[in-house]
């Protein structure tokens, strides 16, 4: 019977708040949990304000309605609406959880590099894949792949914990590829292209574990 009473009385709270005109403040925040470097939604249900203040870990974020916003880092953060009118004020807080994808993917791991030529030859080696964070980036890869001098991946978008897009331009050429992480190995292909005519140059393929 508690959960019902629960329900009651927060019923009877808002329809007290909607006759006397004061704010009652509710919302939530989606999705959560949150993934950094995406946006979630602050989806306001509020009755009868007109002034909306959002914090985020006590920090004012925004003063609109229903504001999106992006966590640039992982972590449980606090957001907390505060909500006016000439008649009152009504506040609220959820926590939200905040997961980094590329944390799943930052690593080393050591396997073979097999690069495919236009003509068809191929040369394979040894070869070390270094994956950490990009710093300006929140949801960005730098990438180091040793074993061979040129067009090593570099930059890599995270599509999600286990798979990332290989784009970088450097140097009169363009990198395009995918990375995918299945349990503790690594696999990457990227081409290699020029930037003047699309011309491919080269195929890369990486195959490594942790």
């Amino acid at each position: 019977m508690r959960p019902l009473i629960g329900i009651v009385i927060v019923g009877i709270v808002a329809v007290s708040c909607a006759r006397e005109g004061v704010p009652f403040a509710d919302f939530s925040v989606e999705p959560n949990p949150a993934t950094v470097g995406k946006p979630v939604t602050f989806v306001n249900r509020t009755i009868n304000a007109t002034e909306f203040e959002w914090y985020v870990q006590g920090n004012l974020v925004s003063n609109q309605q229903e504001p999106s916003y992006i966590f640039t880092s992982s972590g449980t953060f606090v957001v907390t609406l505060v909500a006016r009118n000439p008649k009152g004020v009504s506040g609220g807080s959820i926590r939200v959880q905040v997961l980094d994808p590329r944390d799943s993917l930052v690593g080393t791991y050591r396997g073979t590099v097999t690069v495919t030529l236009p003509d068809g030859r191929q040369g394979t080696g040894n070869s070390t894949c270094f994956i950490q964070h990009a710093f300006f980036n929140p949801l960005g890869l730098d990438i180091t792949l040793t074993g061979i001098n040129d067009a090593p991946p570099r930059n890599a978008i995270v599509v999600d914990s286990h798979n990332f897009n290989i784009q970088n331009d450097i140097a009169g050429v363009q990198m395009r590829g995918t990375g995918v992480r299945n349990g503790r190995q690594l696999m990457m292909n990227y081409t290699v292209r020029s930037a003047s005519n699309n011309q491919l140059l080269a195929t890369y393929r990486f195959v490594g574990s942790k």
